[in-house]
């Protein structure tokens, strides 16, 4: 199965302009699938994997040209507050596709993200890269996808850190 590449989700923010300034709360709901498929004495299977990366971010940001009013392009700083979730489930291949089940309870990881926003009337746009701090640990889900050779899998080799570049545009509710 392929790592993640992809991720699509939406996000609900709040921001609060000040003079040259701005903060904003935002969650942001992240999710991939893949898909693996193969044959067994069995019959043909296929494993789908979902991998959710929710966030909390709490971020602070600077007018770049100072001008009156709260339109215009802001850089600044997200703090974020990462959950991760593992998600899969078999199925005989051309059989009716069963529900996701969770692998594991969830994990926590912690963060930052640098961006840039523009701030327009009614559309504000925001690319980010977010970057996380802890490694995250993939045991269990190894163990449930691999389960003929996780065994003999490095520990080491399942912790990882999460890292995405994203884009995010946002319908204003009240207009600037």
């Amino acid at each position: 199965m392929e790592t993640p590449g992809f991720f699509r989700g939406m996000s609900y923010s709040m921001d609060f302009y000040y003079p040259n300034s701005l903060m904003t709360f935002e969650w942001v709901g992240r999710k991939t699938e893949m898909t693996a498929s193969g044959v067994s004495s069995a019959g043909d299977f296929t494993r789908d994997y979902r991998f959710k990366m929710n966030s909390w971010n709490f971020g602070l940001g600077r007018k770049m040209k100072k001008k009156p009013g709260a339109k215009g392009n802001y850089w600044g700083m997200d703090f974020n507050m990462i959950i991760l979730k593992n998600y899969t489930r078999v199925y005989r291949t051309g059989d009716q596709i069963p529900d996701y089940e969770q692998i594991d309870k969830w994990d926590l990881s912690l963060g930052i993200a640098p961006f840039i926003q523009h701030v327009g009337t009614r559309f504000t746009t925001k690319v980010y890269y977010q970057l996380s701090y802890l490694k995250n640990d993939y045991w269990d889900a190894n163990r449930v996808i691999n389960s003929n050779t996780w065994s003999s899998d490095p520990y080491e080799k399942l912790k990882g850190n999460s890292k995405s570049l994203g884009i995010c545009v946002k319908y204003n509710l009240v207009k600037n």
